[in-house]
């Protein structure tokens, strides 16, 4: 009887762990994970409720879409919401970022609606809601400085 002896590993490539995706780029530099989760919360702050709420039901399809189970991410990340209303930009910037670093493919199913919000805070004005009321006022607003 032959002893086996150990094989080594095949390269990543062969194994089906490809490198992550293309994030989109904020100043000209790609952005990190962390960078990623910091842009959408300073970008989701800026819009209405309403607003907020149609861009979440959007990011949530896609991923949903590319076979992510949100609702059980959102339970491991203790994200108690159960209705995209009950979501915050921040629980929407861990829920992201979670995702790129543990199913990076799902990221190219969301990459246009991420490359939207961010770029909508960066180059378009945002309507601001006065602090008062949470009404939108006739002003807008200025691009996020960093």
């Amino acid at each position: 009887m032959q002893s086996q002896s150990a094989r080594p590993l095949p390269p990543k490539s062969e194994l089906g762990q490809s490198e992550l995706p293309t994030l989109p780029e904020l100043n000209g530099k790609p952005m990190s994970a962390n960078g990623l989760r910091n842009g959408l919360y300073k970008a989701l702050s800026r819009f209405a409720l309403p607003e907020r709420v149609l861009l979440y039901k959007r990011l949530i399809g896609d991923l949903e879409k590319a076979g992510i189970r949100v609702g059980s991410r959102l339970f491991l990340l203790g994200i108690p919401a159960k209705i995209p209303e009950e979501l915050t930009p921040s629980d929407i910037g861990k829920l992201i970022r979670s995702v790129y670093l543990n199913e990076p493919q799902a990221i190219a199913a969301i990459s246009e609606t991420l490359k939207e919000i961010l770029s909508m805070t960066n180059g378009q004005k945002l309507p601001q809601r006065n602090n008062k009321t949470g009404r939108k006022t006739a002003s807008h607003s200025s691009a996020i400085e960093e």
